[in-house]
């Protein structure tokens, strides 16, 4: 017998947008015989931005009616620093929950996510946002700084 998974979608979104002071105001520089100096402010925003990468399906094997347990290590990166995470599914209860359904089950096998960061883990409910207050990758390609 073979269940499918409905549709999990995880999504991550930064959680602010960086804006760097700016400085000064721009001044003319004066006459010279030689040079002139004058100064300008730059300022730029930096939009937050967020990345999930590294995900990998999840086969729990067969199941004969005791719990089954995997995970799958992957990277979020946000150059904001922290990040939210939501789990979506599509599963009982109007979609609130998780459920892996197939053809030949007389119902829907429930099932949990547990996102852990840091040592801390949080049980997920479809459609609520975890936020997570640092992220430890510092590059979009999953390294750390």
């Amino acid at each position: 017998m073979f269940a499918t998974i409905r549709t999990v979608a995880l999504s991550a979104a930064a959680a602010a947008m960086l804006v760097p002071a700016i400085a000064t105001a721009a001044t003319d520089g004066r006459l010279g015989t030689t040079s002139s100096t004058g100064e300008v402010a730059i300022s730029a925003r930096v939009l937050a931005l967020v990345q999930l990468s590294d995900l990998d399906d999840i086969d729990l094997g067969d199941f004969s009616g005791s719990d089954l347990q995997a995970a799958d290590e992957l990277c979020v990166y946000s150059n904001a620093g922290q990040y939210r995470v939501t789990a979506t599914g599509n599963g009982g209860n109007g979609g609130k929950e998780f459920a892996l359904a197939g053809k030949n089950l007389k119902q829907d096998l429930p099932y949990a996510i547990t996102w852990s960061h840091g040592g801390a883990a949080t049980k997920l409910t479809s459609g609520t946002t975890v936020t997570v207050k640092t992220s430890a990758v510092t590059g979009a390609d999953c390294t750390f700084g």
